[in-house]
């Protein structure tokens, strides 16, 4: 599946980019009038729509290989985002601005 799709790059000091939405941090993908934010969710959301308009059903869309995934895939991709989410993420934010606030 193919969506297509407009890469917006926010200024990290104004984010007038954002003007639209209370939410003032990147990600956010905007699907019609929803509103998607964090980047595991977004990839959780497109997972959902791709499964959802491939015909036939099966094994959920899995990240890690692309294609169809068997469970043992999708629970190891499920651990990797979360260790994203929880550790990486925040390892990654003292590194790129030199402090932890």
């Amino acid at each position: 599946m193919q969506l297509p799709y407009e890469v917006i790059e926010v200024n990290p000091l104004t984010k007038g980019e954002l003007k639209w939405s209370s939410y003032r941090k990147v990600p956010v993908l905007k699907l019609d009038d929803d509103v998607v934010l964090d980047s595991s969710a977004i990839m959780s959301r497109l997972a959902v729509d791709a499964e959802a308009s491939s015909s036939g059903g099966g094994p959920q869309k899995s990240w890690l290989g692309g294609g169809k995934a068997s469970a043992a895939s999708v629970e190891e991709e499920t651990r990797w985002r979360k260790w994203v989410d929880e550790r990486l993420v925040k390892v990654l934010t003292a590194n790129i601005y030199r402090n932890w606030e």
